[in-house]
């Protein structure tokens, strides 16, 4: 593998038309609340149906969802309990009952709180005011203009303070690693967001494996077993390389499960989406930097073999 000098890494932050397009992500029908064992009795002050975590993760498509876990910055990774709440029921709690609530989402970390100086006057008027906080519900969100609902997900992304990451311009590639991607069908993905959250490493993978044009592999959620039956039918087998070639996919493997999965270009890069979030961009990542971005991570080297 070659080094290559860069002259700067570019960060990848939303464009205005990413702010636009994630809109789809914001939820609309509803609320989701979460809560700790020791506050279980607030919860049933208010919603008479009340799920576990496990329960919640069970009804993935209704309460669950990618796009919902995504806007919830997984808080249910962080609580017991959740609910759901139709439109406007947040705001019609009683004003004590509203205080506690909102308080017991701030210590869970639910980002849908913002600090108020994250949002303009005019808007504050629209969410709904908690001590220094504007909440941003369901109800709420129904309310906002189309140029209001952008400024909502953008103050959505500082409230959550989102990594902002760096990748590498197509155009200061080594020319092989550009003719790679090229091959791969992929040169239109790199440096650019999802519209939505789902589509995952193993997809950005398995697109660049297919190579086939107009795809639409990228966007799936795909996970390992899938990915994994795929690559060998694409005649892909686990070696013992200790250097990667063009072409071949570079797996993460922690506790013998696999957590991450890239394309490498040549020439010291990869191509990949670090996560399902709508956030998390395509982007073409330094070899060199693997141990820095997947910590506590083995490395296995996937080539293609003779079909």
């Amino acid at each position: 593998m070659q080094s290559w000098r860069l002259k700067e890494l570019m960060k990848l932050r939303p464009k205005p038309s990413d702010f636009r397009r994630w809109h789809q992500c914001a939820p609309t029908t509803g609320d989701l609340i979460f809560a700790t064992k020791k506050n279980i009795s607030l919860f049933k002050r208010i919603s008479p149906i009340i799920l576990t975590t496990e329960e919640a993760k069970a009804q993935t498509s209704e309460i669950w969802s990618l796009n919902q876990r995504t806007w919830y910055d997984y808080a249910l990774q962080r609580s017991d309990y959740c609910a759901w709440i139709q439109p406007y029921g947040i705001e019609n709690l009683p004003s004590d009952t509203l205080v506690e609530l909102a308080s017991e989402q701030l210590q869970i970390g639910v980002p849908t709180l913002f600090r108020r100086n994250l949002v303009s006057k005019s808007m504050q008027q629209k969410l709904h005011a908690i001590n220094d906080r504007q909440w941003l519900t369901s109800g709420s969100w129904l309310q906002l203009t189309l140029p209001e609902r952008s400024a909502a997900v953008k103050a959505w992304f500082a409230q959550s303070e989102i990594q902002i990451y760096s990748s590498t311009p197509i155009n200061e590639l080594p020319k092989l690693a550009q003719q790679q991607l090229r091959r791969a069908r992929c040169n239109r993905l790199p440096n650019k967001f999802s519209n939505c959250s789902g589509p995952n490493c193993f997809a950005a993978a398995a697109s660049a494996v297919s190579r086939m044009t107009d795809s639409d592999i990228h966007r799936l959620w795909l996970h390992w077993d899938p990915f994994c039956r795929f690559l060998k039918d694409m005649g892909y087998k686990k070696t013992r390389a200790t250097s990667a070639n063009a072409g071949d996919i570079l797996l993460f493997v922690k506790n013998e499960k696999a957590v991450h999965a890239a394309y490498y270009l040549g020439e010291g890069f990869y191509f990949e989406k670090p996560g399902q979030d709508f956030y998390e961009p395509y982007r073409i990542e330094r070899f060199t930097n693997w141990h820095h971005e997947w910590p506590s991570t083995d490395l296995e080297i996937w080539q293609q073999q003779d079909l």
